[in-house]
């Protein structure tokens, strides 16, 4: 991987998706399965924020208001935690189209997710840490400890 060189690759790959339209139509077709948690509260306070209760399972046993149906008639409350996932939907699960309380995917939606949740499917390249990252947080943890040495 052009010697470790995180950065490099990133822009090869730019310039060979930029270049070559049926790559790029092909990698970007290909769904990479991902999620990501946050709390109900950051979700709704997108405008079109609706809920509901799709594809919807509980286990009775784990049930804390004693619903004992499992319907989920439980109240999800601001601290909850749901997952958005890389088609954009949301769910109480981690698993994908598992308790889903939201699947009004439009553009406004992306657009609030992307800015002010800051939400992205990383690319494989996205997860590599960088040599250079490494350096920084080895010289950084080195600083600490010599100023706790001089003390």
């Amino acid at each position: 991987m052009a010697a470790g060189r995180v950065e490099v690759v990133k822009i090869l790959k730019e310039v060979e998706e930029q270049t070559d339209i049926e790559k790029s139509k092909e990698s970007s077709g290909r769904e990479k399965k991902y999620c990501k948690a946050y709390r109900l509260r950051d979700f709704r306070k997108f405008s079109g924020w609706t809920e509901s209760k799709i594809n919807w399972t509980e286990d009775k046993s784990n049930t804390d208001d004693g619903d004992e149906t499992g319907t989920g008639d439980k109240e999800l409350a601001d601290d909850d935690v749901a997952f958005i996932h890389q088609d954009f939907t949301v769910t109480q699960s981690m698993w994908h189209n598992e308790n889903v309380i939201f699947n009004e995917v439009t553009p406004d939606w992306k657009e609030f997710c992307t800015e002010v949740l800051e939400f992205k499917v990383p690319t494989d390249l996205d997860l590599i840490v960088s040599s250079h990252d490494v350096e920084d947080e080895t010289s950084s943890a080195t600083e600490t400890l010599k100023i706790k040495a001089k003390k």
